[in-house]
C-alpha cells in the first residue's frame, strides 16, 4: 500500500512519487498520511516533509509554508519555498535568523504587517536551523 505525493513550489515540481507514508508539518502539528487517510486540507508551518519507504525515512524536504490536501490515495503539497534538507546550511540558517531578529528589534510597532512578516521570517529561520542541525548527517 502506498500513497502518491506531489510536492510543488511556484516554480518547480519537487517530488512526484509513491511512498508508504508522508509526514507534513501542519500548523497544528505534524501529520502522517498513509493510504486510506481521511480527506483533509491543512495549512503548513515551516518545517520538514518526511517521506517513508519500508519504515525508513528516505527523503526530507524543507518547506517554509503552504497548504496540503490529503485524500485516501494522495497528498498534494503546495509550498511557497522548498529546499532539500541535505542542501540546508546551519550557518546560512543562523544568519537568516539573526537578520530577522535584528530587523524585528528595529521595526516600528505601529506597522503590524511588517511585524507579522518578520515574525514569519523568524519562525521559518528557526525551523530551517532546526532541520539543518537535526537532519543533516
Amino acid at each position: 500500500m502506498a500513497i502518491q505525493l506531489e510536492l510543488l513550489s511556484p516554480h518547480k515540481e519537487w517530488c512526484n512519487g509513491e511512498y508508504d507514508m508522508v509526514v507534513v508539518p501542519g500548523s497544528e502539528g505534524d501529520l502522517g498520511a498513509l493510504e486510506g487517510h481521511e480527506k483533509t486540507c491543512l495549512f503548513l508551518r515551516a518545517g520538514v516533509v518526511t517521506l517513508f519507504q519500508g519504515g525508513e525515512a528516505v527523503r526530507n524536504i524543507f518547506v517554509s509554508s503552504g497548504f496540503a490536501q490529503i485524500t485516501p490515495k494522495s497528498v498534494t503539497v503546495l509550498a511557497s519555498q522548498v529546499q532539500e534538507v541535505a542542501d540546508l546550511s546551519v550557518d546560512v540558517a543562523r544568519q537568516k535568523l539573526e537578520t530577522a531578529m535584528s530587523a524585528l528589534t528595529n521595526a516600528s510597532a505601529a506597522n503590524q504587517a511588517d511585524l507579522f512578516k518578520l515574525s514569519q521570517e523568524i519562525q521559518t529561520a528557526q525551523a530551517e536551523l532546526h532541520a539543518a542541525k537535526e537532519l543533516i548527517k
